[in-house]
């Protein structure tokens, strides 16, 4: 009778923190929408007076013709695809204005937007001196672009490769700025080279091993954090929409919009599988000692094997944190394991 009143308290506190979370969530929420409208007015004003710039910079180009274009590191570049500029730059390089989507990308790379009055600064911060340099003589030039690009670690610690492009609107003397981030498989297209510093040296097998192994908690670190915002997004959807029948299928629609903008079931797929592929000796094993563990029961032996907690073994197994410790629970049973041992000690020794 004690057990289950214990139980019963736990449970209570855990569903009173899960309120106040969702409550929370809520104030987040209308603060950041009432936010957001205001930023959305600015950009939409901000957005209208670049793209009058653009266009009469367009317009000039497709006057006088491509062979007025200067570009750095590639060969030939279409005026028309250059995009809407992050940022506006005067002739030394410093910020006379930008927008949300440079905000975004200088927090992105772990930098402040304070610290970062002008480019030079800027390429100081990600330890590129090529790029100080390569800037520098352009702003000192009369060149109509600059095209580079460059590597620097995001917030998520994954490498992340960015074309910087600026171009010159003479009619203004000002200098439009836009960052394009490319995935590793789009840096053929540039054909650039690679630089010593990039070169990776040669590393023994143990050295390969232990940086797949970091690898790939950074990528489980990273996939948890989308988890958590998308989970998010689809709780207070859920709950902020009445369920009548009219709203049934936008609130589907929402969710596979959501899920299709994360593509978290496939990440998580990947994720598993580069788990089992790491330790497929233990899956082995697991399943002969222990044949009447379910698969998910397996799954969950293994996501323990490798140190994650409840929070990350949740997300990759889709239930929530409550559902994992009810899951643990009914594991410890079937393993047969006393109060005294831990789950987690006993599936390392296996």
């Amino acid at each position: 009778m004690e057990t289950n009143q214990s139980d019963y308290d736990q449970l209570k506190v855990e569903l009173e923190d899960c309120q106040q979370s969702l409550w929370d969530l809520l104030d987040e929420y209308k603060t950041n929408v009432s936010a957001a409208e205001k930023l959305a007015d600015e950009e939409s004003e901000k957005r209208e007076k670049l793209e009058k710039e653009l266009q009469e910079l367009q317009e000039k180009f497709s006057l006088q013709g491509s062979e007025n274009l200067t570009v750095s590191n590639t060969e030939d570049i279409n005026i028309n695809l250059l995009g809407l500029p992050a940022c506006v730059l005067d002739n030394e390089g410093k910020l006379i204005e930008f927008n949300n989507k440079f905000k975004f990308f200088v927090e992105l790379l772990l930098l402040e937007i304070e610290d970062i009055p002008n480019l030079l600064r800027f390429s100081e911060q990600i330890e590129n001196k090529d790029l100080a340099k390569k800037l520098l003589q352009y702003f000192q030039s009369d060149k109509n672009v600059f095209q580079d690009i460059f590597s620097a670690v995001n917030s998520f610690k994954k490498r992340v490769y960015v074309v910087l492009r600026i171009y010159r609107n003479e009619l203004t003397n000002k200098h439009l700025a836009l960052w394009i981030e490319l995935q590793k498989e789009e840096l053929s297209v540039f054909q650039l080279p690679v630089s010593e510093k990039e070169k990776k040296p040669q590393t023994t097998l143990d050295e390969t091993i232990i940086s797949n192994e970091n690898q790939l908690i950074i990528d489980i670190q990273s996939y948890v954090k989308r988890y958590e915002i998308s989970a998010q997004l689809l709780s207070f959807i859920n709950k902020k929409i009445n369920k009548k029948a009219e709203n049934i299928t936008l609130i589907r629609e929402i969710y596979n919009k959501i899920e299709k903008t994360f593509n978290l079931k496939k990440e998580a797929e990947s994720l598993l599988k580069r788990i089992e592929t790491k330790d497929k000796t233990f899956i082995n094993k697991i399943k002969e000692q222990f044949p009447e563990l379910t698969a998910n029961e397996q799954k969950h032996c293994l996501l323990i094997r490798q140190g994650l907690t409840y929070k990350e073994i949740a997300a990759l197994m889709e239930i929530s944190v409550n559902g994992v410790k009810i899951a643990r629970n009914r594991l410890r049973k079937k393993l047969q394991l006393d109060g005294e041992t831990k789950t987690s000690e006993f599936i390392m020794r296996i």
